[in-house]
């Protein structure tokens, strides 16, 4: 009941933005976002890519070992005879739905990012990043509310072990900057 009320609030602007906004839940997107991090600590660099690593893994062996037969809302919905509205020209899979893979993603990394700032306001906002994240899911027609929230629990809780985790190495050459290096290096 849950999609097919999202699935009906379809609007032209949303109908625009919200491929991009899945995208922040893409591994190469969270991959640049752990490689550019390295730029103010290595450790927070490491965490994020570790974070997203185990996310991901955590992912696919539900989805393919566990839950292999999910069913996609496109699917589930055609074969009750239901229409669902998809966007035009967007590739939508009909299998491996639960949990939702870009959702645990986004959790991952924004959820961690927000672990990482100080300031309230941030961490607020990288939170309601992995949330359009998830809401994006569902309402391109890739997910179900239920694989959202899977795949946002496993973000959290693998963002969380994963910083208390690397919080606990205690190896100096982490908390090294690479932009301080470089621009020390440029200096000489």
């Amino acid at each position: 009941d849950g999609f097919l009320i999202i699935n009906e609030m379809h609007k032209p602007f949303l109908d625009n933005i919200m491929p991009f906004f899945t995208l922040l839940g893409d591994g190469v997107t969270a991959v640049i976002i752990a490689i550019l991090m390295a730029l103010l600590s290595i450790r927070k660099s490491i965490f994020l890519l570790i974070s997203y690593t185990f996310s991901g893994v955590a992912v696919q062996l539900l989805k393919r070992l566990v839950f292999p037969d999910s069913a996609r809302p496109l699917a589930y919905f055609r074969d009750l005879g239901i229409e669902i509205y998809t966007i035009p020209g967007l590739d939508i899979p009909l299998r491996h739905s639960f949990p939702s893979g870009h959702t645990a993603t986004a959790f991952a990394m924004f959820v961690g990012i927000s672990f990482l700032v100080k300031r309230w306001y941030y961490k607020v906002l990288f939170l309601l990043l992995a949330i359009i994240v998830g809401y994006s899911r569902i309402y391109l027609a890739m997910h179900f509310p239920s694989d959202v929230i899977a795949g946002s629990l496993l973000g959290v809780l693998t963002a969380y072990l994963c910083f208390i985790w690397i919080s606990g190495w205690k190896k100096s050459w982490l908390d090294v900057s690479l932009w301080l290096r470089l621009k020390n290096a440029i200096k000489k």
